[in-house]
């Protein structure tokens, strides 16, 4: 296959529009291409190929076989060669997602994804044992955690050679990302809404740089105008007074937040918006971060209302420079990354800045406002679905913490900040490191402990590498609570695992194994998915290891090829979260 086209900008040589031969002949192509393209119900694949002769064109680049097919003005497919060997676009990925087999990548991957670099094997996240079978030059997608691709490619290696050689190498060559020049020229000139981003994905429109879509916000203004037109149903009267309630609720929630309304300068935004992330947005356990993550994620979504952000407005020119500047102020600690990037990976809490910082009223809070009430209303009664990472100590490190707290006790859970904490009070109270200093010296319980002996008694670190081996030395646990019933799982949280198997022919059947963990009774969910979906569904006994007692895990088998219906169905009814949902085909 040629290398990828639309990493440079690109002339076209016209649109061309299919007769229905031709049509039926892309429909072919996308069935041999695309392994999951021709088990999909029609009504899928007419989001993305017609059935009859209408606005569907082909778009040819000069001086290349390299063409993409739109729909409705939507980029659809790519054809890489010009002989039919069609793969998806992410607009396309994003109409009709199961169209083919997708990978998710980490937050410390995607952003590279999307400068155009090839996806590397342990930016996946998945355990080795873990990945779906595939070929090597199979098409293939990559997602965000939150589900969405990004890019598509193909494989460079089978599922085989990979489990071989170890999680290690590049993975996937990536043919089209987004914010590429094929994403660019569809966001410029196609006046549909499907080539604007998912909501999911719109934080990333000023990491990318992307120019307003004019046509689209003209489009939404004459809907809105048009709705406005029509008449509005009347209310019962309890149902206003329900509104009026929630309101009053949410006007409340954001009287507690004091709202910016003094002209600040671009310098004095920026520090306000980075002291909100680190405060009200960002979490311990999302470190280590990347720079420019931490911008989109927790900057631009956390700045005053009325204001946007523009780091190349201010002095500091650069969002490198900027944190740098954090960094000399010591709020943050940083790492420097190749191509001019850096990586936060601590935050200093007791800086005085952080300490007298007031939050405010941000761009999102509203939103949150809104969110959070309904939350609220639909988690009354403590009903609600939580899962907790906690952490417990070895052997070797529980005098570390029995030093500190008072009639600790071996099998005591903590979360992240409470080790940590009791770290410092422990480092603070044998004075193995003075005040002000980043460097500690080691005492037997900490060279033991955390280092494994690695390194000896008396040898000298920094503050971050033993926080981060110290934390990493801990046994992981999970407190999963539901409906008020709490379980804590000792050591890796499995998934939830979705199987579609081939019975004879065109027959399948999807096999849903791992319920129990998540407090779901496989029972119940068989039944509710026999509803749910007019299908036939029976529960099994899965086989027990050796030395295992009591009852057997049981696994959920549905007739039909459900993977994303079940892992839909499962997270909106269940709350259970996307990424602890793995789906397979065979």
């Amino acid at each position: 296959l040629p290398c990828p086209m639309f990493k440079k900008p690109f002339s076209c040589n016209g649109n061309t529009k299919l007769k229905k031969a031709l049509l039926k002949k892309v429909r072919i192509s996308a069935e041999k291409s695309l392994e999951l393209f021709g088990d999909l119900p029609a009504e899928e694949t007419a989001k993305i190929i017609p059935t009859k002769a209408e606005a569907f064109e082909v778009t040819k680049l000069k001086g290349s076989r390299v063409g993409f097919y739109t729909y409705k003005d939507v980029p659809v497919f790519i054809d890489v060669n010009g002989k039919g060997n069609i793969i998806p676009t992410v607009f396309g990925m994003w109409l009709c997602p199961a169209q083919m087999l997708v990978l998710t990548v980490d937050n410390g991957a995607f952003p590279h994804i999307l400068n155009g670099a090839d996806l590397m094997a342990p930016g996946v996240q998945l355990k080795l044992e873990d990945f779906p079978d595939f070929d090597a030059d199979q098409p293939i997608g990559i997602a965000v955690p939150c589900g969405k691709v990004i890019a598509v490619g193909y494989t460079l290696m089978s599922s085989e050679s990979l489990k071989k050689n170890g999680k290690t190498g590049k993975l996937v060559r990536v043919e089209h990302y987004l914010g590429d020049h094929l994403f660019l020229h569809a966001w410029k000139t196609s006046p549909s809404p499907h080539c604007s981003l998912p909501e999911d994905l719109e934080h990333l429109q000023e990491l990318l740089n992307l120019p307003a879509r004019a046509a689209i916000a003209s489009e939404l203004v004459e809907e809105e105008e048009e709705q406005k037109e029509e008449p509005q149903e009347e209310l019962p009267a309890e149902d206003e007074q329900k509104d009026e309630n929630n309101d009053q609720e949410e006007e409340e929630d954001e009287e507690q937040l004091p709202e910016v309304r003094e002209k600040l300068s671009m310098e004095e935004l920026l520090k306000m918006s980075f002291l909100q992330g680190l405060k009200a947005s960002i979490s311990s356990d999302d470190l280590p971060i990347i720079g420019s993550v931490f911008y989109s994620l927790h900057m631009q979504p956390n700045r005053p209302r009325g204001y946007k952000l523009d780091i190349k407005r201010s002095s500091y020119k650069k969002l490198v420079r900027f944190l740098q500047a954090m960094a000399r102020d010591e709020l943050i600690t940083i790492k420097p990354l190749p191509k001019g990037e850096v990586q936060i990976l601590t935050i200093n809490e007791e800086h005085a800045d952080y300490v007298e910082f007031a939050p405010y009223k941000t761009e999102a809070s509203k939103k949150k406002a809104s969110e959070s009430s309904n939350s609220k209303k639909s988690n009354a009664d403590d009903k609600s679905f939580r899962i907790t990472k906690l952490l417990r100590p070895t052997a070797d490190l529980f005098p570390v913490f029995s030093e500190i707290i008072e009639g600790a006790q071996k099998t005591q859970l903590y979360t992240r900040k409470e080790a940590v904490d009791t770290l410092w009070k422990y480092v603070a109270l044998k004075e193995c490191s003075k005040a002000g200093n980043r460097k500690v010296e080691l005492d037997t319980a900490l060279s033991r402990g955390a280092f494994r002996k690695q390194k000896k008694e008396g040898e000298i670190v920094t503050k971050e590498e033993l926080a981060t081996r110290f934390v990493a030395a801990l046994q992981e646990n999970y407190e999963i609570s539901r409906d008020g019933v709490i379980s804590v799982v000792k050591g890796c949280l499995e998934p939830i695992i979705s199987r579609e198997e081939r019975r004879g022919g065109h027959k399948y059947v999807t096999r849903v194994k791992g319920l129990e963990t998540y407090l779901l009774e496989p029972k119940d969910i068989a039944k509710e998915l026999r509803k749910k979906f007019a299908a036939s569904a029976t529960v099994s006994d899965l086989p027990m290891g050796k030395g295992k007692g009591g009852a057997a895990p049981q696994e959920v088998v549905i007739q039909g090829k459900m993977n994303h219906q079940i892992k839909d169905y499962l997270c909106k009814q269940y709350e259970i979260p996307g990424k602890n949902i793995e789906l397979f085909s065979k």
